[in-house]
């Protein structure tokens, strides 16, 4: 129970600390008052400033906010790309199992039908 709650607690901190460096990147809003209280703190520390540098913020300048519709949609694209690749997939091999289960002549007979030559 013990190392739950430090793990939890520990999660927290990270997810806050991730949130006060990254909140340009998400929003040109300003930074809410407690995140700039954990910001300022974190980015003196070597571990901030990095975390800063991986995430592109050390300079808050001259950040552009992430567009979150052109991230989704790119997500989502993507997703629609790797399901129809996936179902693709599936059906090629059961097609291939099916006609492993034919006979000879059966088989024969779908790679006539395949192969003939298109008459125009």
């Amino acid at each position: 129970m013990f190392f739950q709650f430090i793990l939890v607690a520990l999660s927290s901190a990270a997810v806050v600390v991730t949130a006060s460096l990254g909140w340009p990147r998400i929003t040109a809003s300003p930074r809410p008052e407690p995140l700039t209280k954990v910001h300022d703190f974190v980015v003196e520390t070597p571990v901030g400033r990095k975390l800063a540098n991986t995430l592109g913020v050390t300079d808050e300048a001259n950040i552009e906010p992430v567009n979150i519709s052109s991230v989704a949609g790119s997500v989502s694209f993507e997703i629609q790309k790797r399901a129809q690749s996936a179902v693709l997939s599936t059906v090629v091999q059961q097609l291939l199992k099916q006609y492993g289960q034919l006979s000879q002549e059966q088989q024969q007979d779908i790679q006539t039908l395949i192969c003939q030559p298109v008459v125009q």
